[in-house]
C-alpha cells in the first residue's frame, strides 16, 4: 500500500504537478512531429525516411505499453514518472545535437520505450493518491494534457522556427522537460510527507476487490473490444498521424513556410480540446454508450476527407476548417475509447490493462499514419493518395463498430 492524500491544499499541488508532467512529457513526444516540416524542407531526410523515425517511437510505445506497463505496480507511481521524465531530458538533449540520422532513429525508438510507464502512472496517481473527492475531476481534466501538449510544442514551433533551425525544438524540450522534473520532484517530496494509511483489507475485502474472474481473452471477445481495437488503431491513423503530416502537407500544396505551417497545425490542435466535451455530449445523448458516440464521430468524417481531395485547389481556410471538424471528431473518439470504454470493464478489476491493451493499440494506429503517410505522399501520388487512405481507415473503422455494436450493447447491459 502506498498511501493517499487527505490534505486538499497537497492534492491540488500534487496534481497540478502531474498535469504539467503529462503535459510537457505530450509536447516531448511530439517535438519531432513538429520539427517533422523543416527537417524535410532542410533535406536532412525524405519524407518517407523521417516518417520512419516518427513511426519507431509509436511502434516501440506501443509494444512497451503492452507488455511492461504492469511494472507500474511494482513501483510507487511517482517514481515512475521521474524515470520517464529523466529518459525525456536525456533523449531529446541528444536529438537536440545530432543530425546523423541512425542516431535520431535509435535515440527517438529508445525514448518511446522509456516512456512506457507515463501513462499508467499517470492514472494510477490519480486513481489511488489524490484525495478521494479530486478523482473523478482530475481524470477529466488530464484529458486536456494530450491537446495541450500538441498545442504548445506547434506554438513554440511557430516562433521558434522564424528565428533557428529545427534542433531549436529540442533544445525548448529539454529546458521544459528539466523545470517540471524539479517541479514533480519538490511536489512528490511534500506529499509523500501528508500521505495517510488505512489498515490493512482483510481477507474478505480483498476477495471483494478482485471482482470478478474471468479470462481477459474471452471478456476481449466476449465484449466485442477486440474487434473495436481495429477502430482505434484507425482513430489514432486518423488523428495524430494526420496532425503530424499537416504542417508538411500545407508547405506542399499551398507553398506556405515551416512557421505558417506549424501555425495550422496549432490551430487545429487548440480547437481539438473540444472534443473531450463533444464527446461527454453525444455520448449522453446516446444514453452513455460510448462505442454508438464512436460511430457517430466516425461517420462524419468520411464526406470532410472527401472533400480533402480537392486540396490545393479550394482556399486553405477551407481546407483548414475541414482538417479542425475532422481531428476533432478523432480526439472525441479518444476520449470515448481510452477514457470511457475501460470503465465497463470496473466489474473484472481490470480497467488497468484494458486501458494499457488500447493505449498500445492506438500507438500502432500513429506508428502506421506517421510512416504511411509520408511513404503514400512521396511513391504514390501525393497528398491525393493520402485522402484516399483517410477515407478507407474512416469507412473501416466505422464497420469495426458497427460490427462490435451487438457484442458491447450485450456486455454492457450485463
Amino acid at each position: 500500500m502506498y498511501g493517499y492524500l487527505k490534505d486538499e491544499k497537497t492534492s491540488h499541488l500534487l496534481f497540478i504537478g502531474l498535469w504539467l508532467v503529462y503535459m510537457i512529457v505530450c509536447l516531448s513526444k511530439n517535438t519531432y512531429a513538429a520539427a517533422i516540416a523543416s527537417i524535410v524542407d532542410e533535406g536532412l531526410f525524405t519524407k518517407s525516411a523521417a516518417g520512419i523515425i516518427s513511426a519507431a517511437f509509436y511502434l516501440v510505445y506501443g509494444i512497451a505499453q503492452l507488455f511492461l506497463s504492469r511494472l507500474t505496480d511494482k513501483f510507487r507511481p511517482w517514481r515512475m514518472l521521474h524515470f520517464g521524465l529523466c529518459a525525456a531530458i536525456l533523449c531529446n538533449f541528444i536529438m537536440a545535437i545530432s543530425r546523423n540520422y541512425t542516431t535520431m532513429l535509435i535515440t527517438w525508438s529508445v525514448n518511446g520505450l522509456l516512456q512506457f510507464a507515463v501513462w499508467p502512472s499517470t492514472l494510477k496517481v490519480i486513481a489511488t493518491v489524490l484525495k478521494k473527492e479530486h478523482r473523478q475531476k482530475a481524470a477529466m481534466y488530464i484529458s486536456f494534457c494530450l491537446a495541450a501538449g500538441s498545442f504548445f510544442s506547434y506554438f513554440s514551433a511557430m516562433f521558434l522556427l522564424k528565428r533557428f533551425s529545427w534542433p531549436s525544438l529540442f533544445w525548448f524540450s529539454t529546458v521544459l522537460l528539466v523545470a517540471v522534473f524539479v517541479f514533480w520532484l519538490y511536489a512528490t517530496l511534500k506529499a509523500e510527507r501528508k500521505l495517510v494509511y488505512d489498515a490493512l483489507p482483510t481477507e474478505n475485502d480483498a476477495q471483494k476487490e478482485e471482482g470478478t474472474k474471468v479470462p481477459l481473452l474471452r471478456l476481449l471477445f466476449a465484449s466485442g473490444l477486440a474487434i473495436i481495437l481495429f477502430a482505434v488503431i484507425g482513430r489514432c491513423m486518423l488523428d495524430n498521424g494526420v496532425k503530424s503530416w499537416v504542417p508538411t502537407m500545407m508547405m506542399d500544396s499551398y507553398g506556405l513556410s515551416a512557421s505558417t505551417s506549424s501555425f495550422i497545425a496549432l490551430l487545429v490542435t487548440l480547437i481539438n480540446i473540444g472534443g473531450v466535451f463533444l464527446a461527454t455530449y453525444v455520448q449522453r445523448k446516446m444514453k452513455n454508450n460510448a462505442l454508438l458516440a464512436s460511430i457517430f464521430f466516425f461517420a462524419i468524417t468520411i464526406p470532410q476527407f472527401f472533400l480533402l481531395l480537392m486540396t490545393g485547389k479550394m482556399p486553405i481556410a477551407l481546407v483548414t476548417l475541414l482538417l479542425v471538424t475532422s481531428t476533432t471528431s478523432m480526439y472525441a473518439i479518444n476520449q470515448l475509447t481510452i477514457v470511457e470504454l475501460p470503465t465497463a470493464f470496473r466489474k473484472y478489476n481490470c480497467i488497468g490493462t484494458v486501458t494499457s491493451i488500447t493505449n498500445g493499440f492506438a500507438s500502432f494506429g500513429v506508428t502506421l499514419g506517421n510512416f504511411g503517410y509520408g511513404f503514400l505522399a512521396e511513391h504514390y501520388g501525393g497528398w491525393s493518395s493520402v485522402f484516399i487512405a483517410w477515407i478507407i481507415i474512416s469507412v473501416l473503422s466505422t464497420l469495426f463498430c458497427l460490427l462490435a455494436l451487438p457484442l458491447w450493447r450485450k456486455f454492457t447491459q450485463n
